[in-house]
């Protein structure tokens, strides 16, 4: 309603301005002398007035014309500005989602095809794209993310079941020449066996944990017994 008042007052404004054209056209033949005079200056001045009025208010309603005008461009422009943070946004997140994807999906294959190169570089970056995400996507993924956690560990445990065995392997081997043999007996050493010890005790499979730790200490007794001959 407030944005229809200005409209209305010009209307009467100009109704006015006629009505009292018209009114001094009538007093100019009905009456005579100073009173007559007087009656026109006044309606002259009313005249005025009304024109002021008007011009006052068309001023009032061009100025409201370019407040709204900027009202719409600034709600315009802030709609366009969400819309185009929003759109980056999820793009952001896609290709994040995508990055994490590919890792796991690249992981997943290397262990499915029963490869060693899976280590704990490769669970390193999985890590990283993982706590990029936000909590809800990471929730989506959780899953997958700690079957491989858990696929990179069986690899690493495996690998230092199979390299105590070898040390073990290496203080008899059975199908090698002598030369062979004293060779490989010779590359048995305490630092080797104590390297191995040490990864030996943090395997989380509870059995493979303990065939390494067998293996070793059979490879601890026979170096004493080297030791002592």
């Amino acid at each position: 309603m407030a944005f229809y008042l200005p409209y209305l007052l010009i209307f009467v404004s100009i109704s006015g301005s006629i009505w009292l054209i018209y009114k001094i056209f009538q007093t100019r033949y009905s009456l005579k002398g100073s009173k007559i005079r007087f009656k026109r200056f006044f309606l002259l001045g009313c005249i005025f007035s009304l024109i002021i009025v008007s011009s006052g208010l068309l001023g009032v309603l061009e100025g409201n014309k370019r407040v709204s005008r900027s009202i719409l461009l600034g709600n315009v422009t802030q709609k366009y500005e969400s819309a185009r943070n929003k759109k980056k946004k999820e793009q952001a997140l896609a290709q994040k989602m995508e990055e994490f994807t590919t890792c796991y999906e690249e992981m997943n294959d290397i262990f499915v095809n029963q490869e060693k190169r899976l280590t704990d570089k490769n669970m390193e970056k999985l890590t990283r794209l993982y706590q990029n995400l936000p909590e809800k996507q990471q929730k989506e993924v959780q899953d997958n993310y700690e079957q491989t956690k858990k696929d990179v560990q069986y690899v690493k445990d495996t690998k230092i079941e199979e390299a105590c065995s070898d040390l073990f392997g290496d203080t008899n081997p059975w199908f090698a020449s002598e030369e062979e043999k004293k060779e490989k007996q010779q590359s048995v050493t305490y630092e080797r066996y104590e390297n191995l010890f040490q990864q030996a005790t943090n395997i989380q499979s509870p059995t493979k944990k303990e065939t390494a730790l067998n293996y070793l200490e059979s490879v601890k007794e026979w170096l004493d017994q080297q030791q002592q001959n």
